[in-house]
């Protein structure tokens, strides 16, 4: 009777242990909102925002809704998935797009456009900037010619809190060299474009603005290669 009992404390014990081994296991991810960047533009604080994620060493993040709210220096319950929607993806390239010309220029002067194409890409906008057309078709140019790579969604994390209401956000990759990949064939497309046809006033403008940007990044790029 008394070895009876010794083992079912023994099994009552180990029960125990794999129930706190289960919850460790199963625990949620937690998403450190950071403290405010102070970056406004248009009346928006725009990314990208300073914060930290379970099992991540990402550091840089965007929001992927406009109207939702979120408060820095809280910490958010949630799930992280990677990219999987086109919409998705292509924030995820102007994410990087974002980190990358940071690392140029050492200032935030395209974050806010980013951004403002980051919400018009994902929908969640409520208001458009013009000054964001050019990454929006930049980054539709990525995806539509398959330049957005496996290698760098691998590399996003975008995190949805479990509480209704709050801000879904997406990591931003470093140094990475689809960017520099698609300036160079973008700039190529639109030079071409604008020798071959003969546009609209219109479409002029808005496509010498995107080559623009575009070349712009990539002098810069050959004068201090970072990806």
């Amino acid at each position: 009777m008394k070895l009876a009992w010794s083992v079912r404390l023994v099994l009552v014990a180990l029960a125990g242990m794999f129930m706190v081994q289960g919850v460790a296991i199963a625990s949620p991810i937690v998403f450190a909102l950071g403290a405010d960047p102070v970056q406004d533009y248009l009346g928006e604080d725009v990314g990208p925002y300073p914060g930290a994620l379970t099992h991540s060493t990402a550091t840089g993040f965007f929001c992927l809704d406009e109207n939702l709210a979120s408060s820095f220096n809280t910490r958010y319950s949630g799930t992280v998935a990677a990219p999987n929607s086109w919409q998705e993806q292509e924030a995820a390239f102007l994410a990087a797009v974002a980190i990358h010309l940071e690392g140029q220029n050492g200032n935030h002067a395209a974050d806010g456009p980013i951004s403002f194409a980051i919400w018009q890409v994902m929908g969640t906008n409520s208001q458009t900037d013009p000054a964001a057309a050019p990454y929006v078709q930049m980054a539709e140019f990525a995806y539509s010619h398959h330049m957005i790579s496996a290698t760098l969604l691998q590399q996003v994390e975008i995190f949805t809190p479990s509480e209704a209401g709050i801000q879904r956000f997406i990591s931003g990759v470093a140094n990475f060299p689809d960017v520099s990949a698609v300036q160079d064939a973008m700039a190529n497309q639109v030079a071409a474009d604008l020798v071959s046809d003969a546009p609209e006033p219109s479409t002029f403008l808005f496509g010498g603005t995107a080559l623009g940007i575009v070349m712009t990044m990539a002098r810069k790029n050959r004068v201090r290669l970072k990806v």
